[in-house]
């Protein structure tokens, strides 16, 4: 329970967790390089933080933000972690994960929040290298847009989810955005292409995604329904 601490410039490795922060607010952290933790940042009921241009590599969990309300999370570089690079649960961000880079995680991204939440915004985020890109489960509640989702095994994973997806590049990966367990999200003014199996695979042959505006490179989209 403290407020404005600035955590800064430190190095911080064999951790379980790497910075901890417990109902705190208007705490930042800030351009720390963290390495081999179970969670690099923790934030559990917190308010205001601001976590930026921080190097977080080679652990399970990057930034896990549980109920937190009005975070900052931008420019940091975040890799090779086994479970997720970042995870939002039931919180609110201030714009959400913005002008990230993201890479060689098991999942750069993910939202599943258990109950309604006002809309945040996933933008600007490079994310490569991935066996999942983005996740979204469970949810409408956010906006993914002007991100660049790229060379990962799913881009964009959708399941009983309907995100608002806009003006994103998904290039280069297995399948571009994948839809299961009746998702329906709007998929609007992207360019996806040379995507090795879909531009968009949609599980559930009872909805029919919207997309429309999108770009898809030199040849017609590819959609899976099976």
């Amino acid at each position: 329970n403290v407020s404005n601490t600035n955590i800064s410039n430190n190095k911080i490795t064999d951790s379980f967790y790497g910075v901890w922060l417990n109902q705190s607010s208007n705490a930042t952290i800030y351009k720390n390089t963290l390495l081999s933790y179970t969670t690099g940042v923790y934030c559990y009921y917190d308010v205001n933080t601001i976590i930026n241009e921080n190097k977080i590599s080679n652990g399970q969990t990057g930034i896990y933000c549980y109920y937190t309300t009005g975070d900052a999370i931008r420019r940091n570089t975040i890799s090779y972690n086994t479970r997720y690079g970042a995870k939002s649960y039931n919180s609110t961000l201030k714009n959400c994960f913005n002008w990230n880079y993201f890479s060689n995680n098991t999942i750069s991204y993910s939202y599943d929040p258990s109950q309604p939440l006002s809309t945040m915004l996933f933008d600007g985020n490079i994310i490569k290298d991935s066996i999942i890109g983005v996740e979204v489960r469970d949810a409408s509640t956010i906006i993914l847009s002007n991100n660049i989702i790229a060379r990962n095994e799913k881009g964009i994973l959708v399941s009983n989810a309907s995100p608002e997806i806009k003006e994103n590049y998904v290039r280069v990966n297995e399948d571009g955005i994948f839809l299961e367990n009746g998702s329906n999200p709007v998929i609007n003014k992207n360019n996806i292409f040379g995507n090795s199996k879909f531009g968009i695979e949609n599980e559930d042959p009872s909805i029919t995604a919207n997309a429309m505006q999108n770009w898809w490179g030199k040849v017609p989209p590819i959609q899976s329904a099976t």
